[in-house]
């Protein structure tokens, strides 16, 4: 959720949508036929939604990636794509949602490979990085660190000093 928006992504069914709902949204907000909003509902992206991957609201974008690795970044207020972007070049899973911090989005492949993107409206790689294992849960980010785990182990990425 952010500035009174709650976004929803869903992957199954023939549609694969994303929602952005107010949140005082209450009872039947479904939209009509060929409607892509209402009073509840601010805006929608059909054929979007990711599988296992929680949206990431950063700096007024909401980063979106699919299972086959589809990133797509839209205007977390009026759904105006941004960009769209295949990583990993689709030979990989995603199932790891994407975080953010000092301006950069990660998402790691479930093959362990991290992409480092400059948050914002153009994709724009800043680092690759290969952990040497799976990862398939989101990364934590404490102090100063981003904690990957791995398939067999738990790794601290940090700046150097």
């Amino acid at each position: 959720m952010s500035d009174g928006l709650v976004y929803i992504t869903n992957a199954h069914g023939p549609q694969s949508p994303v929602y952005a709902i107010r949140e005082t949204a209450s009872g039947d907000i479904s939209l009509k036929a060929d409607a892509t909003s209402n009073d509840h509902i601010v805006w929608t992206a059909p054929r979007s939604g990711g599988y296992m991957c929680t949206p990431l609201v950063y700096r007024g974008l909401v980063y979106i990636v699919k299972y086959n690795g589809v990133l797509s970044v839209y205007d977390a207020k009026t759904g105006d794509l941004k960009f769209q972007q295949r990583l990993a070049g689709g030979t990989s899973a995603f199932t790891s949602s994407p975080i953010a911090a000092d301006g950069k989005i990660y998402l790691a492949s479930e093959e362990g490979h991290v992409f480092v993107l400059k948050a914002g409206p153009a994709f724009e790689v800043i680092a690759e990085n290969d952990m040497t294992e799976n990862v398939l849960s989101t990364p934590a980010i404490t102090e100063g660190s981003l904690l990957y785990r791995t398939q067999k182990h738990v790794v601290a990425v940090r700046a150097a000093k």
